[in-house]
């Protein structure tokens, strides 16, 4: 995925995603740009960034890897989990979370 999203940065509805923030609102990890942002707002760009080439990964259950791990950095980053996120005791302790990525992947899937 990360091969992906370098080779986004420069299309331009990476470019687009990114000026649709607002950089440096939040502790997530914008990959490939100097800024943070909130969960969702990370969430986005990233998952933009590392599609805009149409590189997919292979699968029988569609091409999910760029949203579900976009989403999963961020709320990983959001609660300052520091493992997987089935591990972290605050992503367990918060089953609004678990249920907001479960989410993003069932809509992704459509």
């Amino acid at each position: 995925m990360l091969s992906a999203t370098f080779d986004g940065l420069d299309e331009p509805a990476s470019e687009v995603a990114f000026g649709s923030i607002s950089p440096c609102n939040g502790p997530c990890t914008v990959i490939g740009r100097n800024a943070t942002a909130g969960a969702a707002d990370a969430a986005f760009v990233n998952a933009v960034t590392s599609h805009a080439t149409g590189q997919a990964d292979c699968g029988g259950g569609g091409h999910l890897t760029y949203f579900v791990v976009s989403v999963s950095l961020a709320v990983g980053q959001q609660l300052r989990c520091s493992a997987t996120l089935t591990s972290c005791k605050r992503f367990r302790s918060r089953p609004h979370a678990e249920s907001a990525v479960r989410s993003v992947a069932k809509l992704s899937a459509t």
